[in-house]
């Protein structure tokens, strides 16, 4: 508990102000927030289905049934499709794009996004997660 008390009285050379600004500091939790919340909706989209299997303006476009297009709905079922293909395609799939660009170099703009947003992303949520730990940890020690 001597460390964690120690942690609070911070000098300005501590861990806590490697980090320049705190404009900086909220962007990087923004990313690493937001990381983790793609990461969720893949993990609810794989555990419960795609949410627009039962819609009968949508179609699966790969036989896996993992991505969909809603080209007969409306806007909104359209725009839920491609967000959802888009999280499904920026998390699970990055190894299959990874592996498919040393073969086809067209696929290779598929493989840098995923690789950026795991590059950028799984250290700004490990960044939040550890933080969020560290408070918890200190709210506890009181």
């Amino acid at each position: 508990m001597g460390k964690l008390r120690a942690m609070d009285q911070a000098s300005p050379t501590s861990w806590s102000a490697k980090l320049p600004d705190r404009k900086l500091k909220l962007f990087v939790v923004g990313i690493g927030l937001g990381y983790w919340c793609l990461w969720g909706l893949a993990a609810l989209l794989l555990a419960e289905g795609h949410p627009y299997a039962d819609n009968p303006a949508c179609a699966a476009i790969d036989p896996a049934l993992l991505f969909w297009t809603c080209d007969l709905g409306g806007m909104a079922d359209a725009l839920g499709a491609t967000l959802t293909n888009a999280t499904l395609l920026v998390t699970l799939t990055v190894p299959l794009f990874v592996i498919a660009a040393q073969a086809d170099p067209a696929v290779m703009p598929l493989a840098t996004l995923g690789l950026a947003f795991n590059a950028i992303g799984l250290p700004a949520g490990l960044f939040v997660f550890v933080r969020s730990v560290r408070r918890l940890l200190q709210h506890l020690a009181r």
